[in-house]
């Protein structure tokens, strides 16, 4: 027998964490034309099928997964299956993984502030004991090699395999378990502008620039006070006949 309804009266992770103790698939159809198969055996995800896709890859899922648990507009069902049928190569408690993409949506969506710039560069700590569980640990182990480098959640997105936005969530969850850090840039303060010397006129000036100039006459050179003689003050005329008439009559 299938349950089916509709995401405007029950969430997908209500929906889901109801269907998924069976094993089946979880069907869902998401305006305009997506279509997610979800298969469940005992409460685990098996695989994930996206628009006729079946994921390869664990990150991809979890991303993929997250979106999903978003969905407030569609339809689904969830259809029983022999186990034999039940297609895919993962086995992730559905729990698990309900628990955690709500927690990075919730994130996503009502405190985007806290998460990095897309182009904020972090970089390498050091390694710590720190219990990262396991998707985020994954991650870390895709990104470290890059990170002591310093890179962006664009391009550690590229090499996990997974969202730009996820990417930023996960250095948000690093940044707060020590691992990574934003490198900052060092700006150098620009010297001081040193003023500009002032231009000197070539030897090929024009002659009529040179009929403009007035020499200036070099001032006269100034002697050290010990080597001025001062004169001594000039006799008044009678003084001078009588010392002389003195003279005559000796």
């Amino acid at each position: 027998m299938a349950i089916f309804g509709t995401f405007d009266e029950i969430s997908p992770p209500e929906a889901l964490t109801a269907t998924g103790r069976g094993t089946g698939v979880f069907i869902a159809h998401v305006p305009p034309a997506h279509h997610y198969e979800i298969f469940l055996r005992a409460g685990s995800i098996t695989g994930f099928r996206e628009d006729g896709v079946l994921l390869d890859d664990i990150m991809r899922l979890h991303d993929r997964f997250t979106d999903l648990l978003l969905m407030r507009v569609g339809d689904f069902e969830f259809r029983r299956l022999p186990s034999v049928r039940v297609e895919g190569s993962f086995h992730v408690p559905l729990e698990q993984m309900v628990v955690t993409g709500l927690a990075c949506a919730e994130e996503l969506n009502t405190a985007p502030e806290l998460l990095p710039s897309p182009e904020t560069v972090f970089e390498w700590v050091g390694h710590k004991e720190v219990w990262l569980g396991d998707e985020l640990q994954l991650f870390w182990e895709r990104s470290e090699h890059a990170l002591r480098n310093g890179s962006t959640a664009e391009i550690l997105a590229e090499l996990a395999n997974t969202s730009t936005s996820k990417a930023q969530w996960y250095l948000y969850k690093l940044r707060l378990a020590g691992l990574v850090r934003p490198r900052r840039l060092q700006r150098g303060v620009p010297p001081p502008m040193r003023p500009a010397k002032p231009v000197v006129e070539s030897s090929t000036a024009s002659s009529d620039l040179k009929d403009d100039l007035v020499p200036t006459p070099a001032s006269p050179a100034i002697k050290p006070l010990a080597e001025v003689q001062i004169a001594a003050p000039e006799r008044p005329l009678l003084r001078r006949l009588m010392d002389g008439l003195a003279s005559f009559l000796r």
